[in-house]
């Protein structure tokens, strides 16, 4: 193969455990209270705004983007959990003595409130499939669905009040909240067997990823003593031991993608991670000061969280746990070298993703060190600031996180629109686009995009204000691919 070295890339490689985390506008000052992404696109956030109601908001574009699906609810989301694309549910509470759910089928388009009955406030929802799911909240409440939220049926095993609720299967599941209260079922919630820590303790959140392998935290003391903790069973819950405190600050929510990772966040803005299962954590900058509420991982590297004022936090490489080398300098089209401070992150068969996460991503394979040599040339201008996160070409799981495994036009938001609307789509291998608009009488009025893109995540704005109102059609074709989305302009 030719060498091309026209020009190098200098980078500097950056492992550090902080400061890879970036605050992403939400479109509102609400609390938010909980975050769920179905996959490395497509997420949802709920909270409140005092005195202005409930909102739920979603992303197309991995987190980067939100926009407001329903706003003013009559009662506090607390939950929002999505078992697909189209079909979630939220829970809450009406001044917390009155149950709230509503389900959508398509989305998030539409959020149609479920008749739950009368239960007490929620505070946390989950689903295993389409049918079976469980919510807990005040005062000991744990009600139960087989039929996709439909109709609830009570529960019982404690009367103290639950804050967290995960399942395994449609078996195995576990509950928890005040006074040290750890509640799990092997049978579908039908019956609920205490599980004693030793400790007196406000737990906000509960997490297992098999059944044996399980953590939470939360609040021991009160203020402004107070300190958060952190508990890891490795036994499914019959014992459970603490590997973590930390004083003045309050740890609300946990995630672990996998057994060895995990991270935690709360107060002040507080988020902690850990690579040996939990047993020594340490800290992250998160970059904000806002109680921090929730937090998810798609894996190991791709994460969100989201807190107080609106403020929703990102990372593509763990919070900072996994190395990335920083472009500080321009380089042209057609370059195969990368200068790199260190080549002790990379080997020879390695893939890199450049830019991991955004528009013009491209991925890349190591084939030699002079410092780094590429196999294929580079295939646009890279800019300062852009990143290089290393990928195991092995690893399809990670990789997968960065490209989209489908080509996807979404259905344009808002609809109807007057006059604007956005537009979003993904291609998962670079593309000869073009993004068009048809009247109804099938004639072009509009070519959004017509050039070659790499594989990513895109939204593009349409401006329709010198046309006439009516039902327009959104058609993307990229290689192959064509799909068409039915648009309404409404004056």
């Amino acid at each position: 193969m030719r060498f091309i070295s026209s020009l190098y890339l200098l980078f500097a490689v950056h492992i550090s455990l902080y400061a890879q985390w970036s605050i992403k506008t939400s479109g509102t000052n609400a609390d938010l209270i909980d975050v769920h992404f179905i996959n490395p696109t497509v997420g949802y956030a709920c909270g409140y705004v005092s005195d202005a109601g409930g909102i739920i908001i979603k992303s197309n574009d991995g987190g980067e983007n939100w926009f407001i699906q329903l706003s003013g609810t009559d009662f506090i989301p607390r939950s929002i959990y999505f078992i697909d694309e189209n079909t979630g549910w939220v829970a809450g509470d009406a001044g917390g003595n009155e149950a709230r759910i509503l389900k959508t089928t398509n989305g998030g388009t539409n959020w149609l409130p479920i008749n739950v009955g009368s239960f007490l406030g929620l505070f946390s929802i989950y689903f295993t499939d389409q049918n079976h799911g469980w919510a807990v909240g005040n005062f000991g409440t744990i009600i139960s669905t087989t039929d996709g939220g439909n109709n609830w049926t009570a529960q019982s095993g404690t009367s103290n009040s639950l804050l967290s609720v995960y399942f395994i299967d449609n078996l195995t599941g576990w509950a928890a909240g005040l006074g040290g209260t750890v509640l799990k079922t092997t049978n579908s919630g039908n019956n609920w067997v205490s599980q004693t820590i030793g400790t007196n303790i406000t737990i906000s959140d509960i997490s297992f990823i098999n059944t044996n392998s399980g953590w939470m935290v939360g609040q021991a003391g009160s203020y402004p003593n107070f300190e958060g903790v952190c508990y890891k069973s490795l036994d499914g819950g019959s014992s459970w031991s603490k590997t973590h405190n930390g004083q003045g600050y309050y740890l609300s929510g946990v995630d672990f993608p996998q057994v060895n990772t995990g991270w935690a966040v709360g107060f002040s803005g507080k988020i902690i991670s850990t690579t040996d299962a939990g047993d020594n954590w340490s800290p992250q900058q998160s970059g904000t000061v806002n109680r921090i509420n929730s937090i998810t991982f798609y894996d190991k590297y791709l994460g969100w969280a989201v807190a107080d004022q609106g403020t929703i936090l990102k990372t593509l490489n763990g919070g900072g746990l996994f190395s990335k080398t920083s472009l500080t300098t321009s380089a042209s089209a057609g370059s195969q070298s990368l200068e790199v401070e260190s080549t002790s992150e990379f080997s020879i068969g390695d893939n890199i993703v450049i830019n991991s996460g955004r528009p013009n991503e491209e991925t890349n394979t190591i084939i030699g060190f002079g410092s780094i040599l590429l196999q294929t040339p580079l295939q646009f201008n890279h800019s300062p600031g852009e990143l290089i996160l290393t990928v195991n070409p092995t690893s399809i799981n990670e990789k997968r996180i960065y490209i989209p495994n489908e080509f996807v036009l979404y259905q344009n938001y808002p609809n109807p629109f007057n006059p604007t609307t956005s537009i979003s789509y993904r291609l998962p291998a670079p593309s000869d686009v073009e993004l068009t608009v048809y009247n109804a009488l099938g004639q072009k009025v509009a070519t959004l995009v017509k050039e070659k893109q790499p594989a990513g995540q895109y939204s593009v704005n349409f401006d329709a204000g010198g046309l006439a109102s009516g039902v327009y059609y959104c058609r993307l074709q990229a290689g192959n691919f064509r799909q068409v989305k039915k648009m309404l302009l409404i004056r």
